[in-house]
């Protein structure tokens, strides 16, 4: 599994960012942002790694990508984590738009 942003109940200010890899160990981030507000959140996913970006601002890279098929989460965790609230609780995410390219040709030598 790979949380492209995962936002945590009250906590509006951070954003986690995790690569759940198939042998059970993890990759992760944690960034000040505003989640509340509108941004841009990225994963470049190549040969050599995967990168994470916000805002064209990359915050987490590691140079092991997975080689098994994966799945891309964006997540408002409302159980299971922090929150001050009590159950059911709800959230709301604003997508304007999911882009997926294929992979960009190296270049020749």
């Amino acid at each position: 599994e790979i949380d492209i942003l995962e936002a945590w109940g009250q906590n509006t200010h951070t954003a986690d960012f995790f690569y759940h890899r198939a042998q059970g160990s993890r990759v992760a981030s944690q960034a000040q942002v505003d989640v509340t507000a509108w941004h841009t959140y990225a994963l470049d996913w190549t040969p050599d790694g995967l990168t994470w970006y916000v805002d064209g601002r990359a915050l987490l890279v590691t140079p092991d990508p997975p080689h098994e098929p994966m799945y891309l989460v964006i997540s408002l965790a409302v159980d299971g984590g922090p929150i001050d609230q009590p159950l059911p609780s709800s959230g709301a995410l604003d997508v304007a738009q999911v882009q997926i390219s294929a992979p960009r040709p190296s270049p020749s030598s």
